[in-house]
């Protein structure tokens, strides 16, 4: 297991949300984990892995986010709460 991009556009609304209260980012991005019988939300963009070959591309680095095209992979700043799996959720401030 790997550390994988999937990515949803927020409304402005939802945005505040997730910034004011972190569990609403699990949420919008995984639905009820509580509900055995809840169904995932559907991304709007699920890179999987290769969001990592992308941002290399794009930068010409792994992991340095730099000034510019770093930032549509690995910009904005993190929120919701930490979790066991790699990563954390990130939002871009600029919409």
């Amino acid at each position: 297991m790997g550390t994988q991009l999937i990515g949803r556009r927020l409304s402005d609304d939802d945005l505040r949300a997730v910034r004011n209260d972190s569990t609403a980012v699990d949420m919008l991005l995984y639905g009820d984990l509580d509900d055995d019988d809840a169904e995932m939300p559907d991304p709007e963009l699920d890179l999987d892995k290769s969001w990592h070959g992308i941002h290399f591309l794009l930068t010409g680095t792994a992991w340095e986010v730099g000034d510019g095209a770093g930032a549509a992979v690995l910009g904005g700043g993190e929120i919701g709460e930490a979790h066991p799996r790699p990563g954390r959720a990130r939002a871009d401030p600029r919409g």
